[in-house]
């Protein structure tokens, strides 16, 4: 038994690492779609936490963050997309300067972009709590990894943020500037659910 234990802790101290190093990495994107790909594997660390915990409140933490996770990262596919079909491109130096183009895309790029930090009331930050409690009790030393994971996520969630709704739009972007309601449709349906899902959970 004590050493399926050492085995857990080595397994989430790795995974936890990981996620930090991943994290990293997407700092040093240019490019949207492998910055939120990169980004989805730094989620699944909180996920690991919470299923090897062994406890109910690590697996409802992993389930409401996977369901989260779900919800904002296919948001930001979706932004991403947006952008592409627009400029052709997904280099973060030249989709620039989208929140002169269309300030309600700018509105929910922001609002996609602290949903994936864990804001309230996303289902991110509800399942991230009760892990934060069960990382803590397998262990005092995970918090400051977790914590670390947190912060990073921060960083890239408002690189993107930034990146893509602050700076100047060349001539060709002005041209092909125009969101249809399909598209705000989309990035909303993603983010209502997210925000206000913990509403119906029992």
């Amino acid at each position: 038994m004590k050493t399926i234990r050492v085995v857990t802790l080595l397994v989430l101290i790795i995974r936890l690492f990981g996620g930090v190093l991943t994290r990293m990495v997407c700092l040093r994107q240019t490019d949207f779609k492998s910055l939120v790909a990169y980004s989805s594997v730094g989620h699944i660390s909180f996920v690991l936490v919470g299923l090897l915990s062994n406890t109910l409140w690590g697996f409802i933490g992993a389930i409401l963050v996977i369901v989260g996770h779900g919800l904002c990262s296919s948001g930001l596919f979706a932004l991403v997309n947006t952008f592409y079909t627009r400029r052709h491109s997904r280099l973060l130096t030249i989709n620039k300067g989208y929140l002169i183009l269309s300030p309600c895309v700018g509105l929910l790029c922001f609002l996609l972009a602290v949903g994936n930090i864990a804001s309230p009331p996303t289902l991110n930050l509800l399942g991230e709590l009760f892990i934060y409690m069960v990382g803590a009790s397998i262990n005092i030393f995970f918090f400051p990894l977790l914590m670390s994971l947190r912060f990073l996520r921060a960083c890239y969630s408002l690189y993107i943020y930034v990146s893509s709704q602050h700076g100047k739009c060349t001539n060709s972007l002005s041209s092909r500037g125009d969101f249809s309601i399909r598209d705000i449709s989309l990035l909303s349906f993603h983010w209502l659910p997210l925000n206000f899902l913990f509403l119906v959970i029992p």
